[in-house]
This record gives structure tokens, sequence and C-alpha cells, in this order.
């Protein structure tokens, strides 16, 4: 463990576990750990999947599908957003072109 970081505690299906983490990121850790602990009760209550380690690997995988997916709409998003900058710039530079040429 590095002298940077602290030993924090989270509780999964009702397991605790120890990690380190840096101070300045305990809060998030604490919210992630609810946040897959939220998950992990969802994916056991529902019944379809049974012992904590099969519950663990799907909801492991249905967060990482849940942020492949974000990272792939961000990245639409992102390129749309440059295609809509681009444009406005071009316009702009016209703008800017016919009024530098119009006689004074």
């Amino acid at each position: 463990m590095s002298e940077a970081s602290t030993l924090i505690t989270v509780r999964l299906l009702g397991s605790e576990y120890r990690v380190a983490c840096p101070p300045d990121e305990i809060d998030e850790l604490h919210a992630a750990a609810a946040y897959y602990d939220e998950r992990l009760h969802e994916i056991r209550d529902g019944g379809r999947v049974t012992g904590p380690e099969r519950v663990a690997v799907m909801a492991g995988l249905n967060l990482c599908y849940e942020l492949l997916r974000l990272r792939r709409d961000s990245e639409a998003t992102t390129e749309l957003a440059t295609i809509g900058l681009e444009r406005l710039l071009h316009q702009v530079e016209a703008s800017l072109s016919k009024i530098s040429e119009a006689p004074l």
C-alpha cells in the first residue's frame, strides 16, 4: 500500500472488503461501491442468477456494457459537436472575410 493511500472498508452483498484508496478519492470510491452494491442486489434479487460469484460477474459485465455504450455515445456527441463547431467557424470566417473586403 502506498503512503498516499488510506485503507477504507466497503460493503458489497453483505461482505466487507478493505480497499486502499488515495485520500482525495475516498468519496468517489464509496459512491462507486454503493452503486456496485445496488447493482449486485438488483441481479441477485432478480432471482435468475445465483451464487455471489456469478452475481458479481454479471454485474461487472453489465457495468462494462453500460460504460462502453456511454463512451460510444459520448464519442458520437463529440463528433457532432466538432462538426457543428467547424461549420460555425467557417461561417464566422466567411462573414469576417466579407466585412474586411467591404469598402469603407
